[in-house]
């Protein structure tokens, strides 16, 4: 999904009809990214703790939702 150019609430929206993220994931996300317009557009200052808590939130986000690496190819062995 292609961010850059959308509010949070349309980027949420269309985040909401994608396959392959759970309503876990997507209330994480939405989470995450209600804090980060705080601190972006209201100027909050988040406690160490708040910012340690969204930074594990963000990872456990990119960790769950990373593609699964394809195993590596075996290279071919010519016969003698």
């Amino acid at each position: 999904m292609r961010a850059p150019e959308r509010t949070t609430e349309e980027f949420l929206q269309d985040a909401a009809n994608h396959p392959s993220l759970s309503t876990a994931q997507r209330s994480v996300l939405a989470g995450f990214l209600a804090e980060a317009d705080l601190v972006k557009f209201a100027r909050f200052q988040p406690s160490a703790n708040d910012r340690q808590r969204a930074f594990e939130a963000a990872e456990q986000f990119v960790e769950q939702t990373r593609p699964a690496e394809q195993p590596a190819s075996q290279p071919e062995i010519a016969a003698a």
